[in-house]
Formats: C-alpha cells, structure tokens, sequence
C-alpha cells in the first residue's frame, strides 16, 4: 500500500510530509546511512498544531454570515476565550472533535 503523502508550504517552500515508517524505509535503503536515524528526525507536532491554528482562526474569520471573535467563537463552543487564543496560536493541543466543532459553528 503506498504511503500516504501530504503537500504543505511554508514561507513559500514545500515539505513532503511522510508517515514515519516510510521515513525509516527510505532512510535505511540509502547508500550512506546516517549515523543515527534519531538525528535525521523533526518534530512535526509544534509546527503542525501552528498550521492548524492558522486555519482554525482563518475559519473563525470567514464565518457566515460574518466573522466571528474569538470570544463570540468560545461562547458558541461553550469554552474559554482563552483557549481559543491558544489554539490559534499553535500552543494548544487540540483534536478533531475541537476542529469539527469549530467548523459547525462557523458553518463551514
């Protein structure tokens, strides 16, 4: 089964992002192994949660059938202001069901 391979850009630069297992696959069929595969590796999951704070807070702003504050967001979902503040920020650790429910109340 191939692997499955999402396309993101930064800055204007594009990472292939690849599961893990096919990392190691790809890493260890290569001619010059590096010293250590652990070297090799980047944690994704801060620069992940900022790119999903992005669109959560792109989503916020293009509710219908206007833009909504991050307060008036936190009163539809029933939490905090801050909490919003923080997921758009990147530093919070949010899942799908966060997302999902950011998504109804902005009637995306």
């Amino acid at each position: 089964m191939p692997a499955t391979v999402q396309i993101l850009t930064l800055k204007g630069a594009r990472y292939a992002l690849i599961p893990e297992r096919e990392y190691r696959r790809m890493a260890s069929s290569r001619a010059t192994p590096a010293e250590s595969e652990e070297e090799d590796l980047v944690d994704a999951e801060p620069f992940m949660l900022e790119v999903l704070g992005r669109n959560l807070k792109a989503a916020r702003l293009a509710a219908k059938p206007r833009p909504l504050t991050q307060a008036e967001l936190a009163d539809k979902l029933g939490i905090t202001q801050s909490f919003v503040s923080a997921a758009e920020r990147g530093v919070k650790e949010i899942g799908s069901p966060y997302v999902a429910r950011v998504m109804k109340a902005c009637r995306h």
